[in-house]
């Protein structure tokens, strides 16, 4: 669990100087005392969060407009990284307001449409392939800055601007060009984790449950939030930032191979590891080795329990993505979420199970996105198939290109898989029940027209 945030820490806010992120005032748990080094060189720090006080009537346009500030001028040679074009981009739709951290991100234009396609991140829709053209092949980077500014945790943690934007581009330059598992697939698990949270009610039957026990079914949450629900106090930014992270790198150097291809093929990686969940502990342990880098290390000035906290959360939350944990976790949550159990699971059984949804969140997405997925999935599956081939040993099921691959085999997969996993879910959060809505409708295509 998290440090205990005695009364004193909350004096001021989450923001200000005698608040739990501030240098002044009672003692903090979240930042060093004296280390304003998330202030620095990020930029001017908000005085609070971007949604505080101004009620769910606000939208996220207001807060991207906030990421996406004027820029008045031309830049100058020495600020030039970029091509910018030669039209003035409409008004009211202006460039990012940092230069160097649009240089990092390698946009060449912040334009309307951009801005426009990121209004809509917080509903179920939202494709990630478009994300991707619109930031020039950015989908993750961009996302998760538009996301963390947006939401108002890097405002209530203090996080320094350039050294997150540092860290999520080195992220997402180590996806490869898998056709599946890549940088637009990690993009399409962060806004799914995100919407989970914000207006499935994650973050508020976090914020509402005893810290020992989830919400049971019996919850009195609404089954649809009318607006994203934002964080609220710095202990809310730090459990979204946990949560970013996770699905941000949860995929990250990826090998476009299962974890039995690994063992088999007596990989590095399953030597290390001893077989157990080589990709899910190279994942995340990797990532932690990039955080590390002085100029990567957004984290440097929290306290070192709240670095601990943050990173075992991050490591269980990816760790739990084998799908061979999932029959485990997913009995556990449902004798956890039993009104009557006696088996009590706190949070991090909850947020496994959320970023589980969000990995296969495109079963929930329109069927014809989602169908674009699987055909991906089945081609990376098929080019595992190819290399068992040249390699010798057997084509593992649904991986030989002449046979029949995984778009075969959805709809078992929706009924042992998704519809449990969902259903489990939608039954502790009724937020999540559109997209459990959304899941079965898919189902019924796959089993109506398999082909």
């Amino acid at each position: 669990m998290l440090p205990r945030w005695r009364p004193d820490n909350a004096v001021g806010g989450c923001c200000g100087g005698g608040g739990c992120c501030g240098g002044g005032g009672g003692g903090d748990v979240i930042v060093d005392a004296g280390d304003d080094e998330g202030a620095a060189g990020g930029g001017a720090v908000a005085s609070d969060m971007p949604f505080r006080g101004r009620g769910r009537g606000c939208g996220f346009l207001s807060a991207v407009r906030r990421v996406f500030a004027c820029c008045d001028r031309e830049p100058a040679a020495a600020d030039a990284g970029l091509a910018f074009s030669e039209r003035a981009p409409a008004v009211g739709w202006p460039q990012l307001h940092l230069l160097p951290k649009l240089r990092l991100l390698r946009l060449t234009l912040v334009s309307e449409p951009l801005l426009a396609f990121l209004a809509g991140v917080d509903q179920w829709d939202f494709d990630t392939f478009v994300l991707a053209e619109l930031t020039d092949g950015r989908p993750l980077s961009v996302l998760a800055f538009v996301l963390l500014k947006s939401t108002g945790v890097i405002a209530a943690l203090k996080l320094n601007e350039s050294k997150v934007v540092r860290f999520l581009v080195a992220i997402e330059d180590g996806y490869g060009s898998h056709p599946y598992h890549g940088r637009t697939h990690a993009a399409d698990v962060l806004h799914c984790i995100h919407v989970i949270a914000t207006r499935g009610g994650l973050l508020r039957a976090m914020r509402s449950s005893s810290p020992n026990r989830i919400p049971s079914s019996r919850s009195t949450l609404p089954v649809s939030l009318p607006e994203p629900e934002p964080p609220t106090s710095c202990i809310d930014a730090l459990h979204m930032l946990g949560m970013y992270m996770a699905a941000a790198v949860h995929d990250y150097d990826h090998r476009g191979v299962t974890n039995d291809f690994l063992v088999l093929d007596e990989d590095p990686l399953a030597l290390l590891y001893s077989g157990a969940s080589p990709l899910e502990n190279h994942h995340v342990a990797a990532a932690f080795a990039l955080l590390r880098e002085p100029a990567n290390d957004f984290t440097a000035s929290f306290r070192r329990p709240v670095r601990d906290w943050l990173r075992d959360h991050v490591v269980a939350m990816v760790l739990a993505t084998d799908m061979r944990q999932h029959l485990t976790l997913l009995a556990q949550f449902e004798a956890s979420a039993a009104p009557d159990s006696a088996a009590h699971a706190g949070a991090p059984l909850v947020w496994k199970m959320a970023l589980k949804c969000a990995d296969l969140g495109h079963l929930a997405h329109d069927y014809e996105l989602h169908r674009k997925w699987v055909c991906l999935l089945e081609e990376e599956m098929f080019r595992q198939g190819d290399l068992e081939k040249a390699r010798g040993y057997s084509v593992s099921p649904l991986m030989d290109r002449l046979g029949e691959g995984v778009t075969k085999g959805q709809p078992g997969f929706f009924k042992a898989v998704a519809l449990p996993l969902f259903g489990a879910m939608a039954g502790v959060l009724p937020g999540m029940r559109p997209m459990l809505a959304r899941v079965s409708r898919n189902y019924g295509r796959w089993t109506s027209d398999p082909g």
